[in-house]
Order: C-alpha cells, then sequence, then structure tokens
C-alpha cells in the first residue's frame, strides 16, 4: 500500500488568457453534424479547450474537432478562435466555402487565419473555390489566409499535383499528420486524413504576421501529440525519402518533418498555392495587416477636401504630407517591431485630382526575408584566413 496522501491536478486553460494583438485571432472550419451548442449559432469566439467542450465539442462526442481544438490551444494557448461547423456537402455536391465568407462576416472581419477541415477528398478545384472566397473577402476589406485539409486517404503521395502553378495565393494545402498519438488514431477509426491542422494554425496565431511557421527555434509542435508524422494517406515520414519530401516542398504542400542532429517536430515551410510575391503565409499576413492598418488611418479622410496649389493645379504640399503621415503611420510601426525591413508612400502632385475626384497613393513595402536555406562554405586550411 501506499502511503496516504492529498494529490492535485493542475488544469490549464480555464483562465482563457486572450493574446493582446489581433493579429491572432483565428478561425477553424469543419463539416460535420452539427452538436447542439451550435444550433443556435454556427459560429462560436471561444478561448479555450474548456469552453469548446461546454458548447458540447467534447472527445467522447466530436473526437476529431475537439482534436484539433485541442492542438490549436496547446501551440497557442493565449487565442482567439472562431469555430464553424456547417453540414457536410451531398455526395453530387462539391465546395463553395461560402461558409469561411460566413464565419468571417460573423467575426466582423477580425479572422485573420482560418483552417477548413473537410473529409471530401482533395481536389484543386477545392483551392480555387476557396481562393474565390479569399478574394471577395478582401475585396470587402476582411482579408485572411486560409489552410485546407481534405481527404487524401484514397491518393498517394506521387499523385499530388503541383500546388505552385495554381493562383491562390492566400490559400495553403496541409498534408501533414500525426502518426503515433491521438491523430493516429483518428485516422485508423474515422478511416480518412485528419491532418495537423489546429497545431498549423495555432502557429500561425502565435507567429508574429513576419515569422514562418517553419522556423525550428521558435516553432517546434512536437510533444505528446506530433512526436512521431507522418501524411494524411498513413504514410510515416521515415517511409519516405528525401527526394520525395523536397518533390512534395516544391510543388507547394506544407507537412510536418523532423531535422537530424536536433529534436522536435517543425513544419517544412508555410507555403501557399500560388508562385508569385505571395508564395507564404507570412508575407500575405503582412501585407494585410500593412493594408488594414493603412485603410482605417485613411478613412477618416475619405471624401475630405483635397486643396491644389491654385497657381499651377498640383496638389498643395500640406495636403500631400497630410494623406502622407497618415498612410506612413502603420507602415512605420510595422518596421518598429521587425513586421517589415522598410516602406514608403509617394503622392505625385501632378495627378488631376480636381476632374476625377480620386487621390492616388503608391505605397513601396519591403518584407522580411526568410532563412529558408542557410549554405556554408566549410574545409580545412593550413593557416587562418585574414580576409574579413
Amino acid at each position: 500500500m501506499a502511503l496516504s496522501k492529498i494529490e492535485f491536478s493542475k488544469g490549464s486553460g480555464g483562465l482563457a488568457r486572450k493574446s493582446a494583438s489581433e493579429d491572432g485571432i483565428s478561425g477553424l472550419l469543419f463539416y460535420s453534424e452539427v452538436p447542439s451548442g451550435f444550433t443556435g449559432s454556427a459560429v462560436q469566439q471561444i478561448f479555450s479547450l474548456t469552453e469548446a467542450e461546454t458548447l458540447g465539442l467534447t472527445e467522447e462526442d466530436e473526437p476529431v474537432i475537439h482534436y484539433h481544438i485541442s492542438e490549436y490551444f496547446r501551440i497557442h494557448p493565449a487565442g482567439s478562435l472562431y469555430v464553424g461547423i456547417y453540414a457536410p456537402i451531398g455526395e453530387e455536391d462539391t465546395h463553395d466555402f461560402a461558409e469561411v465568407a460566413t464565419m468571417q462576416n460573423a467575426a466582423e472581419g477580425r479572422i485573420k487565419q482560418i483552417g477548413v477541415y473537410t473529409q471530401e477528398a482533395f481536389t484543386t478545384a477545392q483551392v480555387t473555390a476557396l481562393q474565390a472566397i479569399c478574394d471577395t473577402l478582401a475585396a470587402e476589406h476582411k482579408p485572411l489566409s486560409a489552410v485546407l485539409v481534405a481527404d487524401i486517404s484514397g491518393l498517394t503521395l506521387t499523385s499530388l499535383g503541383d500546388l505552385r502553378s495554381l493562383s491562390a495565393p492566400n490559400v495553403s494545402v496541409l498534408i501533414g499528420q500525426d502518426a503515433g498519438g491521438t491523430g493516429a488514431e483518428l485516422y485508423v477509426s474515422e478511416g480518412v486524413t485528419i491532418g495537423a491542422l489546429g497545431a498549423c494554425i495555432g502557429a500561425v496565431a502565435k507567429a508574429s504576421v513576419h515569422e514562418s511557421i517553419a522556423w525550428v527555434g521558435k516553432f517546434p509542435v512536437g510533444g505528446a501529440e506530433l512526436d512521431s508524422v507522418g501524411f494524411g494517406e498513413g504514410t510515416a515520414i521515415n517511409a519516405v525519402t528525401k527526394t520525395q519530401l523536397d518533390e512534395l516542398d516544391t510543388k507547394g504542400y506544407i507537412f510536418l518533418q523532423k531535422h537530424v542532429g536536433y529534436p522536435g517536430t517543425f513544419f517544412n515551410a508555410s507555403w501557399t498555392c500560388s508562385n508569385g510575391d505571395y508564395d507564404t503565409i507570412e508575407k500575405n499576413r503582412a501585407i494585410d495587416k500593412a493594408i488594414r492598418g493603412i485603410r482605417a488611418g485613411l478613412l477618416p479622410s475619405l471624401s475630405s477636401p483635397l486643396y491644389v496649389n491654385p497657381s499651377n493645379g498640383q496638389l498643395a504640399e500640406y495636403t500631400i504630407q497630410g494623406f502622407k503621415s497618415v498612410a506612413e503611420a502603420p507602415i512605420n510601426r510595422m518596421v518598429a517591431i521587425g513586421e517589415l525591413s522598410g516602406g514608403r508612400v509617394f503622392i505625385d502632385p501632378t495627378q488631376n485630382v480636381l476632374e476625377a475626384d480620386e487621390l492616388q497613393i503608391v505605397v513601396e513595402l519591403v518584407p522580411v526575408g526568410v532563412a529558408r536555406t542557410i549554405k556554408i562554405k566549410i574545409g580545412y586550411a593550413v593557416r587562418l584566413s585574414t580576409a574579413q
């Protein structure tokens, strides 16, 4: 018999601490049977796993949804999360992902990144449809980044198409999942891809807008979960060759990986389904934050007077400086905290504002780079070089 004792077990998440910044406000969208806690509203904002369980999203009743919410708060305990649950689509239907817009509207445009989970088989048409929703939201001044997990259990890794050939800069596709913990058990019991969506969105939410979730020193995601990892069709990471991993990375997929000689689990990259200026999540998040900030600053000036120099018809210098200082303020704040390398605002004084009642402003941003590759030249020498 053991000695008599009093034991305590410390719970977590009860304080529902929130992050001070709104950059991390996130969403998780599921296509599933709607639980009772969501009958009044398909979208609920929560700040902890405990709140999710209060809404009926328990491990017993909603194991997949519970898993991803749990993983989100494991990675980002101070997160603010909107959860949307909508009925699955019919067998003859295809996703249009209109629910993403519904969730963003319910959140009054505050969601900055959203994870979308569907048990429908993955197609590139889903990426295109999801980007169309992102385009609409951006036009309505509610931009966000979306990460998609769809079922690839019936596919092979070699059959996955090239995402970089698509034009979907606001959409990423995640194909990595747990291979030895709860995620692996769910993959067996559900028979479909589970993915690591909660952990991924948690990492994005935790990151500053300019940071890659593949940053090894800052975003390890392994623990009791995601210690052993693989892919959404059941293949373990150690069963995939380096050449295959390079090919999946080149095609623009996000997955989980290990680094030889360094403990932990990490994302390979933060690719989007694009091959241009906005080919990573952080490039989109940074410019979206700048756009939101500039717009918020300039809104009070909408329909305000534009004074011109009566001698030449050009914009008056004080008018130019007034608008320029307002537009530069959010850029300067982002530069000061390291989210941009630099920025510049230019207003052409010769534009004819009297004819069109329109002011054109040019904003140039210099992003922060990412050390995706570090090349080192190393060798022996008979003496140390004095060259710097």
